[in-house]
């Protein structure tokens, strides 16, 4: 009897040990953070015109984990393949927005980007944490590995290399969630990458680390702003959250406003990578009855129900938008995908093989989301 009195009192002085930075009042006109951008702004479709090269093209990539691998394969085999865009914009969301600064590079980081998705074990990502460890910090997960891995691979020489597309008239845009607001923040990576602020590089790799960052199974990370001169700090999270596909119709603004220039493709397409599989698989994967386990399938089943209302919704845009819509998914005849919790090199390379082979030899593209029949796409006036 003493111990199951025990138990629930010493997780409740646990959680009462967490802490956080001082956040802002809670009625406090709080300003946009230092990199982030709000839609209303107009310069967001007067942008510098894009240089000759630029394609009238979006890559909006989403999805998490170890099947990021997908995305990644696709976009070398693509570059193989010699009919790779040089996309005017590039999102993403969850642990596609790393997906997202490579492509964004182009072609010369394809060794990288296959590099960061091949080479790479679970314990180089995260290490799992203890109960008492898991009440403290709210998650189940430290990522202290991928910490250490940004730092790493995210320096001046490829902010750098962010800074010259961004200069060239391109954008670059990543989505993490703002708990505090319960707002989706939209941050314009070649702003911050063109900075001359010393904290430039520490912006980057903080808001990437948050946009990989799900509640309960990673920490929260946060990010300062200013309000009044002082400074405070805000939780973010996973953008997948509130935006599991990015996308913003400023966006298609910025291309369908761009018009055929040399070099540039016509007519203006979006291009849409889920690492992930989108329909019911032929079989069943039992879930362990553990707080683990639990989480991340919760995790999981509501991902995927609200990606899927964010793929329609993307695909209306472009269709109100005359703008093309593609869009590639791990095929359901792929058997058996890596989970995507799971980073293990051989299987990862297997996923990624098999999307550079589809993209450099074939065609991955539908032309709808799976969740409209063939007789339900839209039909355009």
């Amino acid at each position: 009897m003493f111990h199951r009195q025990l138990v629930p009192l010493l997780a409740s002085m646990l959680v009462s040990c967490a802490s956080r930075p001082k956040p802002p009042p809670q009625d406090a006109i709080v300003p946009p953070p230092w990199g982030s951008i709000e839609w209303q702004d107009t310069g967001i479709t007067t942008a510098t015109a894009p240089a000759p090269g630029i394609d009238r093209a979006v890559l909006a990539l989403a999805g998490a984990g170890s099947r990021c691998a997908y995305g990644a394969g696709l976009l070398c085999g693509w570059s193989e393949a010699g009919t790779r865009p040089r996309f005017r914009v590039v999102t993403g969301v969850s642990l596609s927005a790393v997906t997202a600064v490579y492509a964004f590079i182009g072609p010369e980081a394809d060794d990288e980007l296959r590099e960061f998705f091949t080479s790479h074990k679970t314990r180089d990502f995260y290490r799992r944490q203890g109960l008492i460890s898991a009440l403290v910090t709210g998650s189940l997960n430290a990522q202290g590995p991928l910490i250490d891995l940004l730092e790493s691979l995210i320096d001046d020489d490829l902010l750098g290399a962010v800074a010259r597309e961004h200069a060239a008239g391109r954008r670059l845009f990543v989505a993490t969630t703002n708990l505090d607001a319960d707002t989706l923040t939209v941050w314009d990576m070649g702003v911050i990458a063109s900075s001359p602020r010393e904290d430039r590089i520490e912006r980057f790799r903080n808001i990437l680390l948050a946009s990989t960052s799900s509640p309960a199974i990673f920490p929260p990370v946060y990010l300062d702003v200013e309000v009044d001169d002082e400074q405070f700090w805000q939780m973010h999270v996973d953008g997948s959250m509130k935006a599991p596909v990015f996308l913003h119709a400023r966006m298609l603004d910025l291309v369908a406003a761009t018009g055929p220039g040399p070099g540039r493709s016509a007519p203006p397409q979006l291009f849409v990578i889920v690492s992930d599989t989108l329909q019911d698989l032929p079989y069943t994967r039992p879930v362990r009855p553990t707080l683990r386990s639990l989480i991340t399938a919760h995790h999981s089943v509501v991902h995927a129900t609200s990606r899927e209302g964010a793929l329609y919704r993307t695909y209306v845009i472009a269709q109100e938008a005359n703008i093309d819509f593609k869009l590639a998914v791990i095929p359901n005849g792929y058997e058996d995908p890596p989970l995507p919790e799971i980073f293990n090199p051989a299987r990862v390379k297997e996923l990624f093989d098999f999307a550079y082979d589809r993209a450099a030899t074939g065609d991955p593209w539908l032309t709808h989301p799976p969740s409209l029949g063939p007789a339900e796409p839209l039909e355009r006036e």
